[in-house]
């Protein structure tokens, strides 16, 4: 795999100037390097930012420095010789920016610069290449290298973890300033391509920050995500040794801590995010390996159904994800060996719960395929979080985890769940439960619903047994087990709204809608189409 270089417009007013930009990525053929060249050099221009970097930067060629120029708010611009640009080339950015989160100062230096590793031949002699973008994940990337891992097997651990390629070219902004017109002047791709990468500089700025750094300790942390990730995994050790970052060992749990700072970031102007950039990262995957001991797993991860039959997009309300193991060399289902769990947060701007779900089971009819039931609770996105969807597979001596960011969109109609409460105790105190829409059969009349409580903080949500569910006149309810209900001799009608109105008690106290106390006001009716 090499990276793009896809030739993307250029703004034509060439007096645009923007803070701590540069002006939209591509490549530009001019026999005359628009100026600033020869012919035996060739312009490279873009951006340094973790915040606008003002210092210098330097390409190497190997050890050998080829050329060197200056930064101002973070913008560079320098000539290649021709002579090295057959070669891997590598940029480093030393100098000082102010970081966006905390404020502080951060200098980097030589030891901790900034880096991009470009490929042999990435820019060609004589093609201006402009949207370079010098920045903290490029500088993982850039560190992988530096410890030890050639370019191929540093693209293979970046996009296997992060799930996606490393962007070389972006027109970058500060995200916690107004964004650019410049950027809406590109093209739509373009558009979230340049948004994407200046989100990912605020959500950095916030995992720097959540982890305790400060000041010079902040350029640290890329280095320290590379050593994190030279085991093909992100979890704060590098195979038995724990990783440090300045003076912060990073968590073990480091995954849930570099999604949780994007979902942070992603909480609009309160947060830092001036223009409530989306973070990119949701729903961005739906494949990875891990190696379970000395083997290598693919677990892919995909929605096989939803309590709406008519899509496979995750929804509030129940959703049946599939995850399926497979040789990641042969594509060939791995039938035996192997057993999944499944554990889904959700990772909001100021918290993180949970949601109900199923047992995990073997697919009935898809070979090396296990599903399991997740009942979201809330949609994904900016404003609201992320979901971290970690599947666990061992075979029985090894484990690894394989994390997946489902899109969440929100039900809208038909109504899937309720969220009721129990009225206040003797000591004030109110119990919150959801009634969840678990299935339908029209043929049959009957529905299934799943009681569920929050616990622990709600990072688990038992299902609620012994419940008394008063249903329509001429309907019968079974207790299924484990919190699920079922209610048989229902006039459904296939395509027609149906809105089932229940009443339900738990431990003697009737659930009403949530924020009411008055008896009449009893649970929302579940409205859906059989």
């Amino acid at each position: 795999m090499t990276f793009s270089r896809t030739a993307l417009p250029l703004l034509l007013a060439a007096s645009v100037t923007l803070v701590g930009c540069n002006n939209p990525f591509g490549a530009s053929s001019t026999s005359s390097n628009n100026g600033s060249g020869s012919s035996t050099s060739t312009t490279v221009a873009g951006s340094a930012m973790a915040g606008p970097v003002s210092g210098t930067i330097r390409v190497l060629d190997g050890g050998t420095q080829v050329a060197s120029g200056t930064i101002n708010n973070g913008v560079f611009s320098l000539d290649i010789p021709n002579s090295a640009l057959a070669n891997e080339l590598t940029l480093e950015v030393t100098g000082t920016y102010t970081d966006e989160i905390s404020g502080n100062l951060v200098t980097l230096t030589s030891a901790n610069p900034l880096g991009l590793v470009l490929d042999a031949g990435h820019v060609s002699a004589g093609v201006t290449m402009t949207g370079l973008a010098v920045t903290p994940e490029s500088t993982v990337h850039y560190q992988l290298i530096q410890q030890g891992k050639t370019m191929a097997e540093a693209d293979a651990i970046f996009s296997g973890v992060f799930g996606a390629p490393l962007n070389h070219h972006a027109l970058l902004f500060d995200p916690t300033q107004t964004e650019p017109a410049a950027v809406a002047a590109l093209a739509a791709a373009d558009q979230q391509l340049s948004r994407a990468a200046s989100f990912q500089l605020g959500a950095y700025s916030q995992l720097a920050a959540n982890l305790g750094l400060t000041s010079n300790a902040i350029a640290d942390l890329p280095a320290a995500l590379a050593t994190d990730l030279l085991d093909g995994t992100l979890d704060g050790m590098n195979g038995l040794t724990p990783v440090v970052a300045g003076t912060a060992t990073l968590p073990t749990t480091m995954w849930s801590s570099y999604v949780g700072a994007q979902a942070q970031f992603s909480g609009g102007s309160a947060a830092g995010n001036a223009n409530n950039l989306p973070p990119p990262m949701d729903g961005s995957v739906s494949s990875r390996v891990v190696t379970v001991g000395l083997n290598q797993v693919a677990v892919g991860f995909s929605t096989l159904s939803t309590i709406l039959p008519m899509t496979n997009i995750p929804f509030t309300g129940k959703t049946t994800q599939r995850i399926a193991l497979s040789d990641p060399n042969t594509g060939a289902a791995l039938t035996s060996g192997y057993t999944v769990t499944v554990a889904p947060v959700m990772h909001m701007p100021t918290m993180t719960h949970a949601c109900p779900m199923g047992a995990v089971v073997p697919d009935a009819t898809v070979v090396g395929a296990f599903d399991v039931d997740l009942y979201y609770l809330m949609a994904s996105g900016a404003g609201m979080g992320l979901w971290d969807v970690a599947v666990t597979v061992s075979d029985g001596s090894n484990s690894a985890v394989a994390h997946f960011n489902p899109t969440v969109a929100m039900m809208g109609m038909p109504m899937s769940s309720v969220a009721v409460v129990k009225p206040k105790d003797s000591i004030n105190r109110t119990t919150s439960y959801q009634v969840w829409l678990d299935g339908y059969d029209a043929v049959a009349g009957t529905v299934d619903l799943f009681i569920t409580t929050p616990a622990m903080m709600m990072m688990s949500f038992p299902g609620v047994t012994g419940a008394v569910i008063t249903p329509p006149s001429g309907a019968i309810v079974v207790e299924l087990g484990g919190g699920h209900y079922r209610l048989s001799g229902l006039a459904l009608n296939a395509g027609s709204a149906y809105p089932l109105a229940v009443d339900v008690a738990v431990g003697g106290s009737p659930l009403r809608n949530l924020g009411a106390t008055a008896a009449a006001d009893t649970i929302p009716n579940l409205i859906f189409t059989p």
